[in-house]
């Protein structure tokens, strides 16, 4: 029992410092915008994006999933996806199109999450990641003058669109105005929460702020 409880915190640890790997890759892609050819920062965007490929995939496959690492995962995603758009924008300021929808959808979530909605990212929202992706990979490539990457930044822009659509219907009434009584749980039943991956597999659909309470 004890064995398989120091083998899930090891299999924690490589995920989460997959994901880790992420937010760091996202601190050096600035100088790198900066100081090396674009080809090079293009190399390490696609490494910042493969990392998001490998912890999700393998956290599924360990049993690991927690909502520590989901709030990783997605806090990595924006850091890597706002500051590559901002960089972007530096060349051509049609970016930034792209990060004040992106700016937008995250206020409809966060309403969504403040009045008891759960904020499972949904097929839609996934799409929307991959083709923003495929917009920075295509922007830092071919950051001198191409019409090419035109294709992707409209092609993302009508996706986030749509998205946002989809939010502003999806949040638009609260799913519950009630406030939440009870005994906030102490900081260990927090930590346990978020680190057990039984607790994420059981809870994962639920409203969040009520896991917070007895």
């Amino acid at each position: 029992m004890l064995k398989d409880k120091k083998s899930q915190q090891i299999k924690l640890i490589i995920v989460n410092s997959i994901t880790s790997l992420r937010i760091i890759g996202t601190f050096l892609l600035i100088p790198i915008y900066f100081y090396q050819d674009n080809r090079v920062t293009c190399l390490c965007a696609l490494f910042i994006l493969l990392t998001d490929c490998i912890d999700g995939q393998l956290a599924r496959r360990l049993h690991v999933s927690t909502f520590f690492g989901s709030l990783l995962d997605a806090v990595s995603d924006k850091m890597f996806g706002i500051t590559s758009l901002i960089l972007l924008s530096l060349h051509n300021p049609i970016y930034l199109s792209i990060v004040t929808i992106e700016a937008i959808i995250f206020f409809i979530s966060y309403r969504g999450f403040y009045n008891g909605s759960n904020i499972k990212t949904s097929k839609l929202g996934k799409v929307k990641t991959v083709c923003e992706a495929l917009t920075i990979i295509v922007g830092f490539y071919y950051m001198d003058s191409s019409w090419i990457p035109y294709l992707f930044i409209f092609s993302t822009l009508l996706i986030d669109f749509i998205t946002l659509y989809s939010y502003i219907l999806k949040y638009q009434v609260p799913a519950s105005k009630k406030k939440i009584t009870g005994k906030r749980k102490s900081k260990k039943e927090i930590k346990n929460m978020l680190f057990n991956p039984e607790f994420f597999q059981k809870n994962k659909d639920k409203d969040l702020r009520k896991l917070l309470y007895k």
